[in-house]
């Protein structure tokens, strides 16, 4: 998907946010002027990997403390010295293996970072796992963060759902999924949403997947504006300028029929299969 305006920068959005949730949240020029940040342990799940990997190279984690970072469902040996920073999807799997590190010890301290919130029902069980184990001392914080998306540039991002077309279009899907589908998408659009911090006009072809995406859309908005409307940044939702939004059937856009980008960038996702900014070129 992609933004228009100079105004809608995503990606120095996003990777401020991801700049703060590794600093701690600290501002990244808090961190800078006086160096306080202990050395700490990246444990991302595949997903949150592949949010990360297009904004920060291994040389910009190690400038943000970060010594390793490891996959959530690897063998991890226990370094007990170093404090941990979790970064997952909100998932009962996740939630079991964090609560089996935190019982194993694994690390000095864990600070647990969910894309996006974590339901409430997810959040008594793993406080009931940790109690279990004896080790919700070891928590140091749980904090609810909106970065379901993948930056590519400043104004394209991609929501990581390469099975949402088949599955909202194909006559053989059942409800569940197209449910299941339809709302990640309306997930993965908030977060982008948040981390820009607007409130937009929605406008959409009232039928099909892009109804249904808008309405749920439409409806998590105005939840969160009556509950929570700092988390738009404040006054978003009174602002006078808002944003349009138009959310389209992907058989309705019929400008990648007429048009094609021509740019290195459009041919190597042609021809070399380009995901996340990075080619994979096979030796002979």
């Amino acid at each position: 998907m992609q933004l228009e305006g100079a105004a809608f920068s995503l990606r120095t959005r996003q990777l401020a946010a991801v700049s703060r949730m590794l600093n701690l949240d600290r501002d990244e020029d808090d961190s800078r002027s006086a160096w306080h940040d202990p050395w700490k342990v990246l444990v991302y799940d595949a997903f949150c990997r592949d949010v990360i990997s297009p904004l920060l190279k291994v040389g910009d984690l190690r400038k943000r403390g970060v010594t390793l970072h490891l996959l959530l469902d690897s063998d991890r040996e226990q370094i007990a010295d170093v404090p941990a920073l979790y970064f997952v999807r909100p998932t009962a799997a996740n939630a079991r293996r964090i609560a089996a590190d935190c019982a194993g010890a694994l690390y000095e301290s864990f600070h647990l970072n969910f894309t996006p919130s974590i339901p409430r029902p997810l959040l008594e069980s793993l406080a009931s796992q940790t109690l279990e184990g004896d080790c919700v001392s070891h928590i140091s914080r749980v904090v609810d963060q909106y970065l379901s998306f993948a930056s590519l540039t400043e104004d394209l991002f991609s929501l990581q759902l390469p099975r949402a077309y088949p599955t909202l279009t194909s006559p053989a899907s059942k409800d569940s999924e197209i449910e299941a589908t339809v709302d990640e998408v309306v997930s993965g659009l908030f977060s982008v949403l948040v981390t820009l911090g607007v409130v937009p006009i929605l406008r959409y072809s009232r039928r099909g997947p892009a109804q249904s995406v808008a309405e749920g859309l439409g409806r998590r908005l105005h939840a969160q504006l009556r509950s929570h409307a700092t988390l738009f940044g404040g006054g978003a939702s009174t602002g006078l300028q808002r944003p349009l939004l138009l959310l389209v059937d992907r058989a309705e856009d019929l400008s990648v029929m007429l048009q094609h980008g021509w740019s290195y960038c459009a041919l190597c996702h042609d021809l070399l299969g380009m995901r996340l900014n990075r080619l994979t070129v096979n030796e002979p």
